[in-house]
């Protein structure tokens, strides 16, 4: 389904273009969110001229549509159809005299001519097995009235024929085929093959086939899903037993999943894996709500620990801001009920990420806390050292650089009494970007060249890579652009060997504004264009807005004030959804500085307006006071 952060995408995309769109089985949907779908639905409508809407459900849309809904209802097959479709689908022939008889007649008439009570009912025709056994047990099950949420209370008498059909087919199948069934209700999207085996065991795609045999499941690409009413069937039969056995299995396994996925997600198979999560996102979410065993002791940890952070992780990566909070939530209530105290550290610390990529400061100070006092009361040195960064990254994003540097300093104490290298590092990087941003430059240098030290030595090629182009930008500032050429090409070197496409697609847009400063505008644009390709590919909203940042940058440098001013508000848009306006703010005072030495008074004055705009919403009054100085004086 599409998410209304993407819908502006999924609606330009429309608008250029004459389309017939096909919504498949929108009842799922429908039934799950059906105001989120009207609206979305809605939203296509009135801004795309050229679409044309398909949409196959169970049930009407419904909604106050920007277009009427013109329903098109598929009646029962009439006796003759549903008879040939019967005859084609059983599993043994049946003879002239059966297909003749008044036994079949009746038979037809009790399923009532819908297409897969007919399937579902002639598949369990097998040899061996009558007519007559077949209308026995639809009576029986069509008299115990069996009810499904939306199914049998949205059309009675086609809910029950589905329903009769749904119960007698299950009736048949081997008991380990039934498990496997029940498995597959607690899997919403279905599930691959090597899931399946890894929850089941070895003979899982054996069951599957059974299934698949009685028109119970789908196979495609080795995946097997069961159709929306099939699996509301299988929910409402789902005994506690499978769920206190299976559904550990499940949030185990989803777990090492979500971890997976979120591990490709920068690599050189990203677009694949950012597929797989759309793919797999309602199992992934739906085994946050499955049985898991609780922690034993303080610091033993529950399947859910590792599937809740990965989880949030995704979301985020994905610009899903909403469903990660909401998921979250949930995920804290459930570890809380595990009695999974580091779990629960572990979601609010990512929560805590989250607030604060969404401009709710005091809200990840309130989880980064509420961590930090977890980790320490269970003496978890490593990970109180990582949320003692978080809480100084939060610190440098407010312009409280004293705090900062306090919280850094204790996360390096820290990482060297437990002698984790890559840890020492990063917080050497942190403290050189703090020196950085108050302008000890000196400092800013010495701290990234221990950071890259120690990179080095470990092989930690990513964070050798950021260190080389932390020290460009640093020569940029300086003056050395030559040196920060050099720095930023080192950079982009070990990314491309080790495919970080973020990181390639940022060092591009560097070297775009390294270019622009010595005026080689053709190779800036280059840069830029190159940034943009690969920005648009990973969704990386925001090497996306720095990327519009520099390209106003070259059109000052163009003298064309018009579209940079059009260029800083897509940044502005931009920055405003990630909430990460202090480096952009930083880079525009370079700028300003930049066109006031070449007496470019244009450039230099809409460069501070759109500091000060950025430094006031990044709530950094550092920053704010650092900008009004600067464009008193110029």
């Amino acid at each position: 389904m599409v998410q209304f952060s993407d819908l502006k995408n999924v609606i330009a995309y429309l608008r250029e273009r004459h389309c017939l769109l096909l919504l498949d089985n929108a009842e799922d949907i429908l039934w799950q969110d059906e105001d989120a779908m009207q609206d979305i639905i809605d939203s296509i409508l009135k801004f795309t001229l050229n679409t044309t809407l398909l949409i196959t459900s169970q049930r009407p849309v419904g909604g106050n549509l920007y277009e009427p809904e013109r329903v098109y209802r598929l009646y029962p097959l009439k006796q003759n159809d549903a008879a040939t479709l019967f005859y084609a689908t059983t599993k043994r022939r049946m003879s002239q005299r059966e297909y003749e008889s008044h036994t079949f007649h009746t038979l037809l008439e009790q399923l009532g001519g819908h297409p897969l009570s007919l399937v579902l009912t002639a598949r369990q025709l097998a040899p061996g097995v009558h007519l007559e056994d077949l209308l026995e047990r639809i009576k029986v099950y069509k008299a115990k009235a069996i009810q499904i949420k939306n199914i049998t209370d949205r059309d009675l008498e086609h809910g029950e024929s589905l329903v009769a059909s749904l119960a007698s087919a299950h009736h048949v199948l081997s008991d380990k085929a039934q498990t496997l069934f029940e498995i597959l209700s607690m899997l919403p999207a279905g599930a691959q093959q090597d899931k399946l085996t890894k929850i089941y065991g070895s003979t899982a795609w054996e069951y599957v086939q059974e299934l698949n045999d009685a028109s119970l499941a789908e196979i495609r690409d080795r995946r097997a899903t069961l159709l929306p009413p099939v699996r509301l069937f299988a929910l409402n039969i789902c005994t506690d037993e499978i769920k206190r056995y299976y559904g550990p299995k499940i949030v185990e396994v989803m777990g090492a999943y979500a971890k997976e996925l979120y591990g490709h997600h920068n690599e050189k198979d990203a677009k694949e894996y950012r597929f797989y999560f759309t793919a797999d996102e309602p199992n992934l979410r739906s085994a946050v709500d499955l049985p898991c065993v609780p922690s034993q002791t303080d610091k033993e940890p529950s399947a859910l620990r590792l599937l809740g952070p990965n989880l949030i992780l995704l979301y985020t990566f994905h610009n899903r801001w909403k469903e990660a909070k909401e998921v979250g939530n949930s995920i804290i209530t459930n570890l809380r009920k595990l009695r999974d105290h580091l779990g629960e550290a572990d979601t609010l610390t990512t929560l805590g990420i989250l607030s604060m990529r969404r401009g709710d400061l005091e809200g990840a100070q309130k989880r980064f806390e509420k961590a930090l006092t977890i980790y320490q009361d269970t003496d978890e040195k490593m990970w109180e050292a990582n949320t003692l960064w978080a809480l100084g990254d939060l610190a440098l994003k407010t312009g409280d650089y004293e705090g900062a540097q306090k919280r850094y300093k204790r996360a390096l104490k820290i990482y060297q009494c437990i002698n984790k290298k890559l840890g020492e590092a990063n917080a050497f990087m942190r403290l050189g970007i703090l020196a950085f941003r108050t302008g000890d430059h000196e400092g800013a240098q010495k701290r990234y060249k221990r950071a890259l030290k120690i990179y080095q030595h470990i092989n930690a090629k990513i964070g050798e890579a950021n260190t080389f182009r932390a020290l460009g930008d640093l020569a940029m500032w300086t003056g050395e652009l030559e040196g920060a050429q050099r720095r930023y090409k080192r950079a982009l070197k070990i990314y491309q060997i080790t495919d970080a496409k973020d990181g390639v697609a940022r060092t591009f847009i560097r070297l775009a504004q390294q270019a622009a400063l010595t005026d080689e505008l053709d190779h800036a644009e280059t840069s830029l264009n190159n940034a943009l390709t690969i920005n648009r590919e990973i969704e990386d909203l925001e090497g996306q807005a720095d990327a519009h940042l520099v390209k106003a940058f070259v059109f000052l440098k163009h003298h064309n004030a018009v579209k940079a001013k059009r260029q800083l508000d897509c940044c502005s848009s931009i920055q405003d959804k990630i909430y990460a306006h202090c480096e952009a703010a930083q880079w525009l005072i370079l700028y300003a500085l930049h066109f006031n030495l070449h007496n470019c008074k244009e450039g230099t004055k809409l460069c501070l307006k759109y500091a000060e705009l950025f430094a006031s919403k990044a709530k950094n009054q550092h920053l704010l006071d650092h900008v009004k100085q600067l464009s008193g004086a110029v």
